[in-house]
């Protein structure tokens, strides 16, 4: 990038920081030669807020501002005719599970039936003994793990 396109990159009018203040022009220049477009950039940042107010850049109308607006607006709202609409799918609603559930159906085993209508028949002759859950199991024997041994000397 030139001295002169950094300058308009910049919104700096740099004839007339030529004209005005030719020493600095100078100094600039100078300086951009030896430095480089970056490191001038992060030197003299401090500069350009106040050469720019001073020096702007003459305003220039170009059709680009127009074309980019009129782009814009034909993103933000595509023309639709009648002939173009297609259906929109609906999104499903709620859960839908990912595997399907099989049917299941019990059916009585003969001895079941039997136990059932003898229970009818007699409820208090027909009790089965209720058995009772195992309930808690430890995963260890209490014998299986090393006590530890007090020392005598203490």
């Amino acid at each position: 990038m030139t001295f002169e396109e950094f300058f308009q990159k910049k919104k700096i009018d740099l004839k007339a920081l030529a004209s005005e203040r030719p020493a600095l022009f100078e100094e600039f220049k100078a300086h951009y030669e030896a430095m480089g477009e970056k490191s001038f950039d992060h030197t003299k940042k401090y500069w350009f807020n106040k050469l720019r107010r001073s020096y702007p850049l003459p305003v220039q109308e170009t059709p680009v501002t127009e074309t980019r607006k009129s782009t814009a607006a034909a993103v933000a709202k595509p023309a639709r005719t009648g002939s173009e609409t297609a259906p929109v799918a609906s999104k499903p609603t709620g859960f839908k599970p990912r595997f399907k559930a099989g049917k299941t159906v019990a059916k009585p085993q003969p001895a079941e039936e039997a136990e059932e209508e003898a229970a009818t028949a007699n409820p208090a002759a027909a009790t089965k003994p209720v058995s009772r859950p195992t309930g808690f199991k430890p995963r260890f024997k209490a014998g299986s793990t090393p006590s530890q041994k007090k020392d005598a000397g203490e």
